[in-house]
């Protein structure tokens, strides 16, 4: 019986033995044969040419399977498995045993030993375990899922070899026996044959001994072609800068034509150089062209610069002079610009760019290292300016510093008529107080005010609310005043109006340039005895120093005055008074109701300790009734108080007017 424990035991490690090594050969296989596929398919997509990349492909093969073989096929094969792993394992796999196995299997080697346990209750565990046995295959006791899965992608790799190899043999014969002999000379046939050319279709000449040279800043267009036909799909470009560094882009495909007028399908690309030398090249398909050499001259550039502003005679304003290397110019039309600049080897010519102009040529010095130029600016500009110099050797400066050039135009002066705010009606023999606001960005000149009676009207003001209201224009039209005074008249500005030209009242003229006033003046009507119904349109001008032709006259909007008879305004001014009275009233009233509902709930809030939602409302309703009333009678231009206020200086403006004629 224990003969035949042992026996079964035997049988299961060779069939273990065996599964491991189908295992590790299939994965073995796998490895090889995959690896090997990838490696002369990447050889064969890209044509390693190099023997050090080959030879790193082959060692990873071999590494690749070396470890494959270690882990899956040495390991297991040398590894011994004792009866009681064997006993543990089986146990694993059926479960019924319940470590009844592995425990017959030590009492056997132990020889029944007593310090183990009863030798009788051994034995009955061993004869119990043994009848179980003889119900089990040994071939139920091994897990084979993973060994057929392994076998089937060992197949299906074999397969795929064998079908690539087959269809693609000399292909195979190729990568293989570049694969085995790195460093043997065996090439790929190539179906595409690359060159450079230029964009006449001419062959580059430049080779690894030189022959092309550029530039420091320039970008060379580059072009490719097929001697063979089409251009490849992965047409590439490459270049390796002074650095080592190399980099890869993509080739645009475009279309060149020959002398002959054919469409040639061409391969282009850009090269920005900056430090030299440097090497490019092309690939594709499995062409590639030969490094081609570029060697980097330093361009022609500006070691130092010059620059002198000098604005327009009318302002008054003193030249510029920029600090040595500042180019950046700012200025008004007709402002001047005088350069001066020096290069770093001998010129050749010189010319000054700017925006939306054409290019004016420099003087250069006779040893080619100084230049020297003027230009003026006729118009408005924001844009720049830059010098493209050229050396004796016929290179440019492709990156020409660009200066800022912001030329603004000389506004007009800014008017506009402060006092009066609105148009305004009047008596033939009344005073208007006028404040004048004119800004320049230059200067000022002079500033004046200019009129212009229209025929007379017979028509009549209407009233409405106590506002006189012109039936014509619609509009709301303000009596006379003056809110920075109570007097009934302004003190007049010292300037004589008698001496202004007919149409026309000086407000300033002087030589001192100011970029702002607020010229005054009290304009008198009497002398010029205009009957009601005359309308008066009102400007105020100014102009500055601009003398590039044309005169800067700056224009306000109007204020029209209407001329009306005493009893009109006595009529308006009743009926604002009226409307002022009736505004106090409504206001005394809310102010009143607002009152008795505070009371109301003061009493409530005694009483309750706490007012309901409806008491909270009123209470929100009458603090917004008192800000209205508040703000009403005080706040803003519009205010009863202000309005009272005017009234008031109306009033005493009309007693004066009635005064004046009765005393006539």
């Amino acid at each position: 019986m224990p003969e035949q424990l042992f026996d079964r035991l035997r049988e299961l490690r060779q069939r273990v033995r065996y599964v491991l090594w189908v295992y590790g050969f299939c994965c073995l296989t796998v490895t090889l044969f995959l690896t090997t596929l990838v490696a002369g398919s990447l050889d064969w997509l890209w044509h390693l040419d190099e023997a050090g990349t080959r030879v790193l492909l082959g060692l990873g093969i071999l590494a690749a399977s070396g470890w494959v073989g270690w882990r899956f096929l040495w390991i297991p094969l040398t590894t011994e498995f004792s009866n009681v792993e064997l006993a543990s394992r089986i146990e694993k796999q059926n479960p019924s045993f319940q470590d009844s196995l592995s425990s017959t299997v030590q009492f056997l080697e132990s020889d029944q030993d007593q310090a183990i346990g009863s030798p009788k209750l051994q034995q009955q565990v061993i004869a119990q375990t043994l009848r179980r046995l003889d119900q089990i295959s040994v071939e139920g006791l091994i897990e084979t899922r993973p060994v057929q899965r392994v076998a089937s992608w060992a197949v299906a790799t074999c397969v795929l070899v064998a079908v690539v190899v087959g269809f693609n043999q000399a292909d195979a014969a190729t990568a293989m026996n570049r694969l085995l002999f790195p460093f043997s000379s065996t090439p790929w046939p190539r179906d595409v044959e690359l060159r450079f050319v230029d964009q006449d279709l001419r062959p580059l000449t430049a080779s690894l001994n030189g022959g092309l040279t550029v530039v420091q800043g320039e970008t060379l267009e580059l072009y490719v072609e097929n001697q063979r036909g089409a251009l490849p799909v992965d047409l590439t470009f490459v270049h390796r800068r002074a650095n080592g560094k190399v980099i890869r882009e993509a080739m645009r495909q475009t279309t060149l034509w020959d002398g002959d007028g054919a469409a040639r399908e061409i391969g282009g690309a850009s090269l920005h150089v900056t430090t030299g030398p440097l090497f490019f090249w092309a690939r594709g398909g499995d062409g590639e062209t030969v490094p081609l050499q570029v060697d980097v001259v330093p361009p022609p550039r500006i070691d130092s610069l010059r620059v002198s502003v000098r604005p327009p005679a009318y302002t008054g304003r003193t030249n510029d002079s920029q600090p040595e290397g500042v180019g950046h110019v700012e200025g008004i039309v007709g402002t001047s610009v005088s350069v001066t600049a020096r290069s770093n080897k001998p010129l050749e010519s010189a010319t000054l760019h700017r925006k939306d102009e054409s290019p004016e040529r420099l003087t250069v010095s006779q040893d080619g290292l100084t230049v020297s130029g003027e230009f003026l600016s006729s118009k408005p500009v924001n844009g720049s300016w830059w010098l493209v110099l050229k050396d004796r050797q016929g290179f440019e400066n492709p990156d020409a510093t660009r200066y800022d050039l912001r030329i603004a135009a000389d506004n007009v002066p800014d008017v506009t008529i402060e006092e009066p705010q609105t148009d305004m009606l009047v008596t033939a023999v009344a005073k208007i107080p006028f404040r004048v606001l004119v800004r320049d960005d230059i200067g000022i000149r002079s500033a004046w005010l200019t009129y212009k009676p229209s025929a007379q009207s017979t028509r009549q003001p209407k009233f409405i609310d106590g506002v006189v209201v012109d039936p014509e224009q619609g509009g709301e039209l303000e009596l006379i005043k003056n809110p920075e005074s109570e007097a009934p008249f302004a003190e007049p500005a010292p300037v004589n109006v008698s001496t202004g030209e007919p149409g026309r009242l000086p407000l300033f003229d002087a030589e001192d340039r100011p970029d702002q006033i607020r010229p005054e003046l009290v304009w008198d009507l009497a002398p010029f005895a205009w009957l009601p119904g005359t309308q008066i349109v009102v400007h105020a001008e100014a102009s500055d120093w601009y003398d590039l032709g044309g005169e800067h006259v700056g224009t306000s909007n109007p204020r029209t005055l209407i001329i009306v008879s005493e009893d009109e305004k006595r009529a308006e001014l009743t009926d604002r008074q009226a409307a002022l009275l009736l505004d106090l009233e409504r206001a005394t009233s809310t102010l009143e109701s607002a009152h008795q509902n505070t009371n109301e709930l003061q009493l409530q809030l005694e009483e309750a300790s706490e007012l309901r939602p409806a008491d909270r409302d009123v209470l929100k309703r009458v603090e917004l009734d008192q800000r209205q009333v508040e703000s009403r009678l005080t706040g803003g231009s519009s205010s009863l108080q202000d309005e009272a206020r005017r009234r008031q200086r109306s009033r005493r403006r009309c007693l004066g007017i009635a005064a004046r004629f009765a005393g006539g």
